[in-house]
């Protein structure tokens, strides 16, 4: 078909006409000829096929002009044979002429496709090429608008992109055939595996993401793959489907796809879901140590917590809570302890700098209520649900810190814990109370939670901020979550202290003179740990002896003398009970105030002070808190008592006009402010309701003060509020 370079379609016709007159040459078959021509022409839109089958005038000088199977019998073969390869030739001249014509509107896939079915059409009816011909045409065609025409050959690889996406493998791997015919270097093997990768990918965002339960996903994942695309693309990647080769290059392929995205979920992982997410941590550690992601793991986590934990919008018990989950979460995913350590040691500084920390991580730890916080030496608003987490979370048994029940009872009475005999006058041992003793089945379960958990505290050491050892990298791979707690606060003895400051409140507030398990067994192990005899305090690091001497066990010094105070408050009050005109329901608590925590001059009443802004004790509580200081100091001559109105507890029994009958515990102020009204409205016969400010001066009270008496009431429905005044809820 080279001729067509040089030939004109008039020569083409020309010696068509002429073939035609030697085929019949008694008859003029020009007409016919022509007609022909036009209807196989596509470049004439108006007259030729389209897409129509041929009349029966084209049908017959089709069959005239076809030569036959049988030589011999038709001599004018060789004639017609003529004819055939000048209508090849007027054909491929039209095709290729109509073809640069109309290139520019090639633009699909498709467009190239129908262009094609239009060419092969009037094919189907003459027998012009044999089928190596015809193919060579359109090969021919197809190669040059993918080599020359280069927006149509980007257009045909993203359609490819996209229908392997959409799933249309039909259509995808026809395009790959009609591609390979022309060209197999235009569509490698690595071209279609880079699209098969992309599907993956999309696969595992949909398959993956969120997905944390499930310990094998990466192998589950890849099996349902294989089961529903791998025969697919081994058609359109032309291989055997047990290409091991290309299986584990896919197969790695899925478990960096897990990692990438719980590398961009690990904040939600470790914190957010944990610990149902314990088995894709399990998983990804494994991952991890095979392709070395801990760094960007590190940085993408530290980024989210920095963002998201550490502001001042996020309280600390929440904060806390992060933090446990986060040293829980990086134990499973990196045993050896480096990046826990790297992690801990980028957050603690940021920890150190909130006040609330210790007393928090301390009520956890002694898993005590929600109301103990609130109550605690810097009164706390916590969420219950935030701290019941983070007891849950230091009461897994997986890191050692286990919650188990005892048959024994392990907290002994105070007079075996102490020496010390401060009331000599009297047979002390008949009055001595049960000072720590288990409340409840409760108590008495926790109580080996409560040993180990202090245990590990005394043997615990800070680590220097600005070393990390071999030493250092141990403890991070160990499993004691505790010590990596303690490890927050740069010394001891702000943990002692804060601790101190916890007993003097719970001390205060305790009734009859006894304390909750959970206390006793924390303060016999303290005074085991810090007492000169004890084999534990010889193993302490002699550089820190100095440390030990005059700041931690200066805090057990103040610890003994609180229980001690207690202990002799006890023998006291039962004596005092004995002397006649004493209201037997008061249980005093004689204290040495410079040993007990964040109780200053402040707190005692000497009288009416406005200055001072010092809270009044009512007259009616008064008179009986005079009757036991004079008692008191009648037996030890010399020695003053003054009465600390802000401390103690009053059970209170109220009964409403609607038949409520309530229980309470109150603070002296809260007595008090609750006494003040009932009083004047028993004077003035109503119940007018009182502001603030009416409240504030003679309760020698701040507004805040009052404030916070007043809400105490009305959230335990004693109190209502009308306008800005309050007054009692007689019915609710």
């Amino acid at each position: 078909m080279s001729l067509i370079n040089e030939l004109t379609l008039t020569d083409i016709k020309q010696q068509l006409k002429e073939s035609s007159k030697l085929l019949s040459p008694y008859k003029d078959i020009s007409d016919e000829l022509e007609t022909l021509l036009i209807w196989l022409d596509p470049n004439d839109p108006n007259s030729n096929h389209h897409l129509h089958p041929p009349t029966l005038q084209l049908k017959t000088i089709i069959k005239q002009i076809t030569p036959s199977s049988d030589i011999y019998k038709d001599p004018s073969n060789s004639i017609k044979n003529n004819i055939q390869n000048w209508l090849k030739l007027f054909y491929v001249y039209q095709v290729r002429t109509y073809f640069f014509k109309k290139i520019d509107n090639i633009r699909q896939y498709k467009d190239m496709i129908k262009l094609e079915k239009y060419y092969q059409f009037p094919l189907q009816f003459i027998p012009l090429f044999t089928f190596q011909e015809w193919c060579f045409e359109l090969l021919s065609l197809r190669h040059y608008i993918l080599h020359q025409n280069k927006e149509f050959t980007q257009k045909i690889i993203l359609e490819l992109r996209q229908l392997i996406k959409e799933e249309d493998f039909e259509t995808s791997l026809d395009i790959v055939t009609w591609i390979r015919e022309v060209d197999s270097n235009l569509l490698s093997e690595n071209f279609i595996l880079d699209i098969l990768l992309e599907k993956i990918t999309l696969y595992c965002e949909q398959t993956m993401k969120g997905n944390w339960t499930r310990r094998y996903l990466v192998m589950e994942t890849y099996n349902t793959f294989m089961m529903n695309y791998w025969l697919n693309f081994t058609q359109l990647l032309n291989c055997k489907e047990d290409n091991h080769k290309i299986t584990n290059i896919l197969f790695k392929y899925f478990e960096k796809q897990f990692i990438k995205i719980r590398i961009q979920e690990i904040f939600k992982i470790c914190i957010l879901s944990y610990p149902d997410t314990k088995p894709t941590l399990l998983e990804l550690r494994n991952l991890l140590v095979t392709y070395n992601f801990f760094q960007k793991l590190v940085v993408n986590f530290l980024s989210a917590f920095e963002r998201i934990v550490l502001t001042p919008t996020i309280n600390t018990i929440d904060c806390l809570l992060a933090y446990i989950r986060t040293v829980k979460s990086f134990q499973i995913l990196d045993p050896s302890g480096r990046y826990l350590y790297s992690i801990t040691n980028y957050i603690n500084p940021h920890f150190r700098e909130r006040k609330m920390l210790a007393p928090i991580l301390l009520h956890a730890i002694l898993a005590l209520p929600k109301i103990d916080l609130e109550n605690a030496i810097y009164p706390i608003k916590v969420s219950s649900i935030s701290l019941k987490l983070i007891i849950n979370e230091l009461e897994d048994p997986e890191l050692g810190i286990e919650n188990t029940s005892t048959k024994k009872n392990s907290i002994k009475k105070f007079n075996e814990i102490l020496s010390p005999k401060r009331f000599n006058n009297h047979n002390s041992s008949e009055y001595l109370p049960d000072l720590l003793q288990n409340t409840s089945s409760e108590d008495s379960n926790s109580t080996l939670l409560v040993q180990k958990v202090v245990k590990q505290f005394l043997t615990w050491v800070p680590i220097p901020n600005d070393i990390a050892t071999n030493d250092t990298k141990k403890l991070y791979s160990s499993t004691n979550l505790l010590d990596i707690l303690l490890n927050i606060f740069e010394s001891k003895e702000f943990l002692l202290t804060e601790f101190s400051k916890l007993l003097s409140k719970r001390l205060l507030i305790t009734k009859n003179y006894k304390l909750e398990g959970k206390w006793g067994a924390c303060l016999q192990l303290l005074r085991k740990r810090f007492s000169s005899g004890s084999d534990n305090y010889t193993n302490t690091n002699l550089a820190d002896t100095d440390n030990l001497v005059n700041g931690e066990n200066l805090k057990i010094t103040n610890m003994n003398v609180m229980l001690s105070d207690l202990n002799y408050s006890s023998e006291l009050c039962k004596i005092f009970h004995h002397a006649n005109g004493v209201n037997t329901r008061v249980y005093p608590k004689f204290i040495s105030s410079h040993y007990w925590v964040d109780l200053d001059d402040e707190n005692v009443s000497n009288g009416p002070n406005e200055e001072t802004n010092h809270f009044q004790i009512p007259p009616s509580l008064l008179g009986y808190f005079e009757e036991y200081a004079k008692l008191y100091e009648d037996l030890n001559e010399g020695r003053k008592v003054d009465i600390w109105p802000n401390e103690g507890v009053i059970e209170i029994k109220l009964s409403f006009e609607d038949g409520r009958v309530l229980e309470i515990d109150a603070t002296l102020p809260q007595y008090a402010l609750l006494q003040y009204i009932q009083e004047k409205n028993a004077i003035m016969q109503n119940n007018q309701g009182f502001t603030v400010n009416e409240l504030s001066v003679p309760l020698n009270l701040s507004l805040q003060n009052v404030t916070e008496l007043v809400d105490f009431w009305l959230k335990k429905n004693v109190l209502k509020k009308v306008d800005d005044k309050y007054s009692i809820l007689e019915y609710k």
